[in-house]
């Protein structure tokens, strides 16, 4: 179908070859015979379904992807099952603008296989996965199902931690409270294989972490590997620019904690923040803390509190920022990384999930051991005390973003997905 290039990924879709796709498709994310052919040639166009409509990771690699195909003149339509639009201030409310285009919804998991008819349908999560994937599965129609969290793997929770229910069946009861986890398991599991049998279902996820884990649970399922990728920059979003803008002094040391629920995200150490800001002030003179992504907007000392914030108001805290303290200690591909990079703000975070196929250790930024706070504090002082460090963690994280983790990236890999998917 059509001549797009299939060089994108190998035969497992391998996160080795995941990383190399730049080098075999255009730097354009839609070459002329992509427009031409293997989408349009099967099917009218791509319908993504996300859970949120708008907040969140995976409603935003949603947003990305429509906008970079509908660039490339392949008609998108979205749907969603929780619309959250009219939940939140305008000024709070991230988003890539879709042009002309709206999301249906709310609608159920039950429902997912009839929208979008007649498109290659893309699942970015369901409240519902049983009643999904068996729509999917009735409808007999072609699917992408992207993992951004390990939730179809298991009974409920999006990240086992140290958990082997995962790979041994759920317990029960389970240890975190997920109501028939074990049960729920296995219809997850069940209506997956189905789903892949009787529509051909397949499996991608941003990070070979994933997609490790995938190989061990449902060996039988097909997962291939397409990393996450974040637009471009603001224009005119620089170190000075946003330090201007949000009123901080030239030469004040900003240490930036950000995650969507700030202090009360577990899987982000938000409980924590608290106790390394403090650690960290003790260490460095002349530093300043921002945590961003609760409910608040306050000032206690040197430590001021923001809300969820839109795009742009994020990108200024993270340009402005000296260091990008992320404690997660559970994580996929996150998008806020990618962004921290593409904004010349160093990462130090704990060495979970995939975040070392984002951060190279030493060159773009600093992992620290899971669970090693002390170490997660000295990685944090020591960016925060060197601005030799500093320069040269920036550089490398600005080259690695350009390299590998653009949106237009990101879009080129799932276009050579569809079209894998459309042959198969």
């Amino acid at each position: 179908m059509g001549g797009l290039d299939m060089g994108c990924h190998g035969a497992d879709g391998s996160e080795a070859d995941a990383h190399h796709a730049a080098d075999d498709i255009s730097r354009s994310p839609c070459a002329a015979d992509t427009r031409q052919g293997v989408l349009h040639g099967a099917l009218l166009g791509v319908h993504m379904h996300t859970v949120l409509a708008w907040r969140g990771g995976a409603a935003r690699v949603a947003s990305m992807l429509r906008y970079g195909l509908e660039a490339c003149d392949v008609r998108c339509s979205a749907s969603c099952e929780v619309n959250d639009a009219g939940t939140a201030q305008d000024n709070t409310m991230p988003h890539t603008p879709v042009a002309g285009a709206s999301i249906a919804g709310p609608i159920t998991g039950s429902n997912v296989g009839s929208v979008g008819a007649g498109r290659l349908l893309h699942v970015h999560g369901s409240l519902d996965w049983v009643a999904c994937l068996e729509s999917i599965a009735k409808a007999a129609r072609p699917a992408v199902i992207t993992l951004h969290d390990c939730s179809l793997l298991t009974g409920g929770c999006p990240y086992p931690l140290d958990c082997p229910g995962i790979f041994e069946g759920c317990l029960t009861p389970c240890p975190r409270g997920y109501a028939n986890a074990t049960t729920e398991q296995r219809r997850r599991h069940k209506a997956l294989a189905e789903a892949h049998r009787l529509a051909g279902v397949q499996l991608v996820s941003p990070s070979g972490w994933l997609k490790g884990l995938v190989r061990s649970v449902l060996p039988q399922m097909p997962c291939s590997v397409v990393p996450n990728g974040v637009e471009p920059p603001m224009q005119g979003v620089t170190r000075s620019a946003a330090r201007k803008k949000l009123g901080i002094d030239p030469d004040a040391k900003l240490v930036l904690f950000m995650a969507h629920g700030g202090e009360q995200a577990a899987y982000k150490s938000g409980d924590r923040w608290q106790e390394v800001w403090q650690s960290i002030r003790q260490r460095a003179d002349g530093v300043l803390g921002f945590m961003v992504g609760g409910e608040v907007h306050d000032r206690g000392g040197d430590c001021i509190r923001w809300p969820y914030l839109d795009r742009e108001h994020a990108q200024l805290c993270m340009a402005a920022a000296d260091c990008f303290a992320y404690p997660t200690i559970a994580d996929n591909h996150p998008l806020v990384v990618l962004e921290a990079m593409s904004l010349g703000c160093p990462v130090v975070a704990f060495d979970v999930g995939g975040l070392r196929e984002q951060v190279q250790h030493g060159e773009t930024g600093l992992l620290v051991p899971a669970g090693d706070w002390p170490g997660f504090v000295n990685a944090c002082v020591s960016v925060l005390s060197s601005a030799g460090t500093r320069r040269a963690l920036v550089a490398a994280g600005i080259e690695a973003y350009a390299r590998k983790f653009t949106q237009d990236r990101m879009v080129r890999g799932y276009l050579a997905l569809y079209a894998r998917v459309l042959q198969a």
